[in-house]
């Protein structure tokens, strides 16, 4: 998805890409994204917008981490990033940007739950925001 944004006088594209789709946690298991590959958005900032929703009566936390490699299938390690991915209770959107990483292009999400009766919604889409804006 990918839209065009004006600002008074500027004008500047967003591509957004659902990292995990509105998930169902309802435990301790981590659910993480598939990979993908940073360098298809050169010279964009990478923006991760996290959302987590307890919808059960005992208020649990959520945790996001990014993480990125050299290779898809190599090892992952955690990104640099600006903001807060802090674990997060009930009903919270958090935002983080990613610094860029030229040697380890490749990005995954992951969101883990606190506790092994968590139950809630969560989510993750990576916004990437061209220089203009």
């Amino acid at each position: 998805m990918s839209d065009t944004i004006r600002i008074v006088g500027f004008e500047g594209d967003v591509t957004a890409v659902a990292m995990i789709t509105p998930t169902v946690i309802q435990d301790d298991t981590p659910v993480e994204s598939a990979a993908i590959d940073r360098r298809v958005y050169r010279r964009r900032r990478a923006l991760l917008m996290a959302q987590y929703n307890e919808v059960g009566a005992t208020t649990h936390t959520m945790a996001f981490t990014a993480t990125e490699s050299a290779t898809e299938g190599g090892a992952y390690t955690a990104c640099t990033t600006s903001g807060t991915l802090t674990a997060t209770s009930a009903d919270a959107i958090q935002f983080a940007s990613i610094k860029p990483n030229f040697a380890k292009p490749w990005l995954k999400i992951t969101a883990t739950g606190s506790h092994t009766d968590v139950d809630g919604i969560a989510s993750a889409s990576v916004l990437f925001i061209g220089d203009s804006l």
